[in-house]
């Protein structure tokens, strides 16, 4: 019968200790880059005469053909595109350009959207009256935005 015990008691420490064997919360030791050892290739230092033999006159020729602008560079054939402002005007004045242009297509798009939602809704069938609540709501928002553009726009 203690034999038996023993035998449980040796069983339940070593699945204990095989347990905690993969587990990530033993701690391990951190190693820095310094301790590392490095390959022999990278370890040793290259002479001057190494890393001139390379490449010798690579960096003459790059140099060279950069500050030339013809056909065969890349940098020369690109045609500079975008609006060209006047001296007169700032960076703030495009923008609000911009800006200007954007809401005036949103708000076509707002008018154009009304314009089908007013051909649903007052279809020959009606719509179920669910969706025809929910469209005379989007109908009055387009109304106000498009309203409210106007306003903007009129003389003060």
């Amino acid at each position: 019968m203690e034999a038996i015990k023993s035998v449980k008691s040796e069983s339940k420490d070593s699945f204990q200790a095989s347990v905690s064997v993969g587990t990530q919360t033993e701690d391990f030791k951190i190693r820095s880059l310094d301790n590392v050892p490095q390959p022999r290739k990278f370890a040793r230092p290259k002479t001057t005469y190494q890393q001139q033999q390379k490449w010798p006159d690579m960096t003459l020729e790059v140099a060279s053909e950069t500050d030339k602008c013809t056909t065969r560079n890349k940098a020369c054939q690109t045609v500079k595109t975008g609006v060209k402002r006047s001296s007169s005007d700032s960076q703030m004045d495009n923008l609000r350009a911009v800006m200007f242009q954007r809401r005036k297509m949103s708000i076509d798009l707002d008018r154009t959207r009304l314009e089908k939602l007013m051909e649903t809704i007052n279809a020959d069938p009606p719509p179920p009256w669910h969706e025809a609540s929910l469209m005379w709501l989007e109908v009055d928002k387009l109304e106000n935005r498009i309203e409210e553009f106007d306003k903007s726009q009129s003389p003060d």
